[in-house]
This record gives structure tokens, C-alpha cells and sequence, in this order.
């Protein structure tokens, strides 16, 4: 066990150094985040309205119907022939939608998890062409060809999860990139406090300990959120601050200064949100759930 772990770990540390194709990605995702960061398609492509990736959730569609088809053309006999095409078909069908989900997230990464997600689009690209030559050759009675084709198929499918399971749970790549960070729960002075707006938003920047934080004054005080967008890390302090929201510059997911919640993707999960005390200076503390 420990030898293949180690196998596989030096494989996609070789593979997550290969550069050969970067400006090819890079134009790539820039030609893909042209269309994808507008907000309504950001944000239905995200899944921001439900508070949670969507490309991971509908992944399970084809997965599930095209391993079923594969049980079926195991030990489905004939009899199951006509259910393994109908779930290889499906299994396409929704591999459309879980692949621009997909592609959209990909076009906000960079290096490492950009050159491991364009082989994993790559290797789930020749799952699908796979599974359509399969439905094909079904349809057209070529039954034998269409299970060696499928077979295929899902080889390549689980060589590209295994590579999307990489980019979550190694890379962290659309994992809450404030999850986990500490966050000070006593009263902290801030030692940087910038101002980034004039009223009527009057809102400022403010780091203690290497925790920062957008500030911001309302009529009955300050409340403040994470300075540190959720979606991919981007600096908010740098961002376009109108209506109460602040912008990321990286990605342009839209923030509420009020209580952090996302108004538009492709961020998933609201900022963390900090108490603001003023007493001639500001401090700060976590907001107690």
C-alpha cells in the first residue's frame, strides 16, 4: 500500500511541475473567465445559491449511471443491454453540465492545480468520447463493441476522479479558503487601519496579528468581515467597494460589508464576520456563532 501511495504521489508531483502547456491553459482560462465571471452565469455555475461547489455534486450523475451500465454489461446478460445503453446515454447527457461546472472552476486556479485540472479535464474528455462511441456502437447492435468501448470509458472516468479528488482534498482547490484559519476570539488592536472609502461606506482596512479584516461604519457602530475572499483568496481591501459590497478584484465574487453573505460568484461561502470595537482606535475580535 505504501509503495503505490508513493508511486502515485511522485507521479502527480511530476505531472503538477510540467509547464509544457501553460500559455496554452493560461489563454485558455483567461478566453473561459471572460465568459464565466459575469455575475448571474458566475454564480449558477458555482453554485452560489447553494451555498456549495456544484461542479463536485454533479459529478455523481454520469459516475453513477455510467457504473451502472458497467454493472449491467457484467452481469446484466441481454436481458440488461437495453438499460446499460439507456444509462451510458444518460451518463453523457449529464456529463454536459458537470463538465462546464467544472471548466469554470478550473479557469480560476493557477499553476499546480491548473496544469492538474487540465489533465483531468483531458482524461474525463476521452471518458465521455469513450462513452459516445460506446452509445453509438450500442445503438447500431455492435453490443461487444460497445462494452469494450465503455469499459474503456471507465478506466478513463476513474483516472479523473482520482485526479478531481486530488485537487479537493490536496490542493484545496474549491475548499472555503478561510476554513480552518484562526481567528483571534479576544479583543485585538488594530495596527493597520486604512481607510478605503469616504461615507456614505465608510470602510477601513484593518490587520492585528497577520489577521485582516474590511471594517465598515453603519449608523449604530462598525461591523466587520474577512479581508481574505473565500473563493480563491483574493485581497478584498483591493477591491470596488459600491452599495454596501465589496468586490474581489480577482474574480469578482461580491461580498455584503453588512454580514459577509455572497451577493454574486463565483464564491460559495460567506466571509467570516468580526466584531468591530472603537474606542479613539479600533480593535476586532471573531464573531461569536
Amino acid at each position: 500500500m505504501g509503495a503505490l501511495m508513493n508511486m502515485l504521489e511522485s507521479a502527480l508531483d511530476r505531472l503538477a511541475r510540467i509547464d509544457v502547456l501553460d500559455d496554452h491553459a493560461n489563454r485558455l482560462a483567461d478566453a473561459v473567465g471572460s465568459v464565466t465571471h459575469r455575475p448571474r452565469l458566475a454564480s449558477a455555475l458555482s453554485g452560489t445559491p447553494m451555498g456549495h461547489p456544484l461542479h463536485p455534486a454533479l459529478t455523481d450523475l454520469p459516475i453513477g449511471f455510467w457504473t451502472s451500465a458497467f454493472v449491467l454489461d457484467l452481469a446484466g446478460g441481454r436481458s440488461g443491454r437495453r438499460s446499460a445503453q439507456l444509462f451510458v446515454g444518460l451518463g453523457i447527457l449529464t456529463a454536459l453540465p458537470t463538465a462546464m461546472t467544472g471548466l469554470a472552476d478550473w479557469a480560476d486556479t493557477e499553476d499546480a492545480p491548473r496544469r492538474i485540472g487540465a489533465v483531468h479535464g483531458l482524461v474525463n474528455s476521452v471518458a465521455l468520447a469513450s462513452y459516445l462511441l460506446s452509445w453509438t456502437s450500442r445503438r447500431r447492435d455492435h453490443h461487444a463493441r460497445g462494452v469494450i468501448l465503455g469499459m474503456f470509458g471507465a478506466g478513463a472516468a476513474t483516472i479523473g476522479a482520482y485526479l478531481g479528488g486530488h485537487l479537493v482534498s490536496r490542493t484545496g482547490t474549491g475548499v472555503d479558503v478561510n476554513a480552518g484559519q484562526p481567528r483571534p476570539n479576544e479583543w485585538m488592536e488594530a495596527r493597520t487601519n486604512e481607510v478605503l472609502a469616504s461615507p456614505p461606506e465608510d470602510v477601513r482596512f484593518l490587520i492585528a496579528e497577520g489577521t485582516g479584516v474590511l471594517a465598515a461604519r453603519r449608523s449604530d457602530g462598525w461591523t466587520g468581515i474577512g479581508a481574505r475572499c473565500s473563493h480563491r483568496g483574493g485581497p478584498l481591501q483591493a477591491g470596488t467597494i459600491e452599495d454596501g459590497c465589496v468586490r474581489c478584484p480577482w474574480h469578482a465574487s461580491r461580498f455584503r460589508l453588512e454580514d459577509g453573505s455572497v451577493v454574486n460568484g463565483p464564491a460559495t461561502a460567506p466571509q467570516p464576520r468580526f466584531e468591530i470595537r472603537d474606542d479613539g482606535e479600533l480593535w476586532f475580535r471573531q464573531q461569536p456563532d
